[in-house]
C-alpha cells in the first residue's frame, strides 16, 4: 500500500556544522527530532540516514563512536548492557573493539589487535570495568582515539602513558 511503511532511520542533530547528537527511530524519525527539541538541545540542522530496522543498533553505535557527539552518553550496546544488569555507561569490551576497529582499520593491524590493545589500556588507566568483559566505553574510547593518534604518529604502539608523548593533539609541543 502505497505511502503505508515504517521508515527507519539514524538521524543526526548538527549545531554550526558539528554533529552533536546522534539517534534512531524505527518510526519516523522526524518526530525524534522534534522531541530534541523540545528537550532543549541545541542544533540548528539535522539529516536522516534511512536503514533497515535490524541496522539501527550497529548504525547508531557505530556513528556515535565516529563522531563523539556532545550530547549522546552512551552507545545502544552501553544500554543493552545495562538491561541485562550491567552498570550503566558499560559495553562489551569485544564489540567495543569490532567497532574501534571498523573506524581505525586504514591502521590496525586487526580487530584482535585493537581487542588486545583495549585490554592494556584498560588495565594501565585503571578503567572501571563491570565485570570481566564489560568496561566504561566513554572513557576508553576516550583514550584509544589518543591512543592511535601516537601509534600513526611514531608508529608506537606500546601501553604506555600516551598523554606524556608530544604528539597526541592538544599537548605541548615545541
Amino acid at each position: 500500500m502505497p505511502g503505508n511503511f515504517v521508515r527507519c532511520g539514524i538521524y543526526f542533530l548538527v549545531d554550526k556544522d558539528e554533529i552533536v547528537y546522534v539517534g534512531q527511530s524505527r518510526v519516523a524519525p522526524e518526530r525524534r527530532i522534534a522531541d530534541a527539541r523540545r528537550k532543549g538541545l541545541r542544533f540548528d540542522s539535522y539529516f536522516v540516514l534511512l536503514c533497515e530496522w535490524d541496522e539501527l543498533n550497529e548504525l547508531e553505535t557505530q556513528y556515535i563512536v565516529e563522531f563523539d557527539p556532545k550530547y549522546n552518553g552512551v552507545t545502544p550496546a552501553a544500554n543493552e548492557a545495562q538491561a541485562w544488569g550491567r552498570a550503566p555507561g558499560h559495553t562489551s569490551t569485544r564489540a567495543l573493539g569490532r567497532l574501534l576497529y571498523r573506524k581505525y582499520q586504514y591502521i590496525c593491524p586487526s580487530e584482535s589487535w585493537v581487542y588486545g590493545k583495549c585490554r592494556e589500556l584498560m588495565e594501565h588507566y585503571k578503567i572501571p570495568t563491570a565485570s570481566e568483559n564489560f568496561v566504561h566505553e566513554k572513557q576508553l574510547i576516550s583514550i584509544f582515539k589518543d591512543f592511535i593518534a601516537v601509534y600513526e604518529a611514531t608508529g608506537d604502539d606500546s601501553v604506555v602513558d600516551v598523554y606524556s608523548k608530544p604528539c597526541v593533539v592538544g599537548a605541548n609541543q615545541e
